[in-house]
């Protein structure tokens, strides 16, 4: 909060305290935290206006020479006439006594008239139009007295003084380079057009923010960073309301990365505008497509990513499109007309990389086998329905799938057949899995296999016995060969 320095309210109405600009909007001479006096002979206290900030009428002990920069304030002739200056840190001076205008305060306390500023322009202190508007203190003039006949005036009053030129405050240095071609009225470049403002009731705002400093005649430079990436000529862009915007001002400047901007922009007429702070920054998706916000203390938010248009930068570096802000409107990044001007970085986005061709994979076929370690079973010479038993065989998945085993038998060379059971010329063969428990696998002939065993995975084995039972009488003579085939087989399940 401020200190107790700061004035008070004043004598200006605390309903009827308003004046508009066109370029400024509303502008409050009694807020809280500062306010105006009328005296009979000069005007005391602050002002305060939400796009320019705070404005000193006069510091009080006038009246004032206006003639030097620490004696200036604005002057009232005890009938209203008001000349003189007022003081305000972003626009500067504010004229309230103008060759074209003069503001006048009459017999009711009413303020009419215009002030003037060579940044801001004019600024009315009553309504003109639907909007029932204007300034009004609990000052008035005192009356003009009767002149008594015997009362001659021995001389001509001395005429109230005024200055002969509009002092000059210290203001932030102007840069040493300009764009190409001076910018000018001749040659003003047409960006986007925007609504014009106007006043309305609703405008007027309920309450006014407190200054964060008790505001001085004296203008202070905002300390900022180095000079950044921005080309020194190609540097600026250009709004209607605000003018010329400098990305490498001196004293400033900005830095583009990346995925983000930073640093700081400067317009004569608005201030800095800061491109990154604590909890807000103009961001970049590094192909130079920017997005968030920047920051004016007079201005408010500049949006780098509007709903109409978008700011971006190019492959070499250019910028484009248009920043918006609800006070001040469009501010173009390139030129649309006669006069060449754009915004240009050393920044360069990354190319975009040639994807590289991923080779499709061949498939590995599929390997369906089986192999055995034994190949050839001797059962030699047995009597009726006798038996005999093979040695282990180990079968092994060959194959990169798991697989399914099954064995079937074929019948014998000699006219023997393979059957489920023993009898006049047909003998059995069954098989047992380990581990093994008793054969009760029995085999059929070559046309109906039976499992073996199943999910058996690649590279793993099973192990089985054999046992052949003998016919139980035979028919077709001992000396003729009763050789048979027993074939394992794999599968995918």
């Amino acid at each position: 909060m401020p200190t107790a320095t700061v004035p008070g309210d004043g004598n200006i109405d605390a309903v009827k305290k308003w004046v508009w600009g066109e370029n400024v909007g509303w502008v409050d001479y009694r807020p809280a935290d500062g306010g105006v006096t009328v005296y009979d002979d000069y005007l005391k206290g602050f002002v305060w206006a939400s796009n320019i900030g705070w404005l000193n009428v006069g510091a009080g002990t006038g009246s004032y020479d206006n003639t030097t920069f620490d004696n200036y304030g604005v002057n009232n002739d005890g009938s209203g006439n008001l000349s003189g200056f007022g003081w305000n840190e972003n626009a500067g001076w504010v004229n309230f006594s103008s060759l074209s205008s003069q503001v006048v305060v009459d017999s009711n306390g009413n303020f009419s008239g215009y002030g003037w500023n060579e940044n801001i322009g004019w600024t009315n202190f009553s309504s003109l139009g639907d909007v029932d508007y204007k300034v009004k203190t609990d000052w008035n003039p005192a009356p003009t007295p009767t002149p008594s006949p015997s009362a001659i005036p021995t001389s001509t009053p001395t005429a109230t003084h005024i200055p002969t030129a509009t002092p000059a405050p210290t203001v932030t240095p102007p840069p040493t380079t300009t764009p190409t071609i001076t910018p000018g009225t001749s040659c003003t470049p047409t960006p986007i057009p925007t609504p014009s403002v106007e006043p309305t009731a609703t405008s007027i705002p309920t309450c006014s923010p407190s200054p964060s400093v008790i505001p001085t005649a004296s203008p202070i430079p905002t300390p900022v960073p180095p000079i950044g990436n921005i080309d020194s000529t190609y540097k600026w862009s250009f709004n209607e309301n605000a003018g010329w915007l400098n990305f490498c001002p001196e004293g400033g400047g900005v830095t583009v990365y990346s995925d983000h901007l930073e640093g700081w922009a400067r317009a004569d007429n608005i201030g800095w505008v800061h491109l990154k702070g604590t909890d807000y920054q103009v961001n970049n998706d590094g192909s130079g497509n920017l997005s968030g916000y920047g920051w004016s203390e007079n201005a408010g938010w500049v949006s780098f990513s509007n709903v109409e248009s978008k700011v971006t930068i190019d492959g070499e570096g250019n910028f484009s499109g248009y920043g918006y802000n609800y006070n001040i409107g469009w501010t173009n990044f390139s030129s649309l007309g006669g006069v060449d001007y754009r915004v240009k970085t050393s920044w360069i986005m990354e190319p975009t990389p040639t994807p590289s061709v991923t080779p499709t994979p061949t498939p590995t076929p599929e390997v369906i086998s089986v192999s055995l370690d034994v190949h050839e079973w001797n059962i030699g010479i047995i009597g009726p329905s006798g038996t005999e038993e093979s040695v282990e065989i180990t079968a092994i998945n060959d194959g990169n799938v798991t697989e399914e085993f099954t064995i079937h038998g074929a019948d014998g060379t000699g006219g023997w057949t393979i059957e489920p059971g023993v009898g006049q010329d047909r003998f059995m063969v069954k098989a047992d899995v380990s581990p093994y428990g008793g054969y009760n696998i029995t085999l059929a002939d070559g046309t109906s296999p039976v499992i073996l065993d199943t999910g058996v995975g690649a590279a793993e084995t099973v192990f089985f016995k054999l046992q052949y039972s003998a016919p139980s009488n035979d028919t077709k003579g001992s000396d003729i060969p009763q050789g048979f085939t027993i074939t394992i087989t794999a599968s995918k399940p």
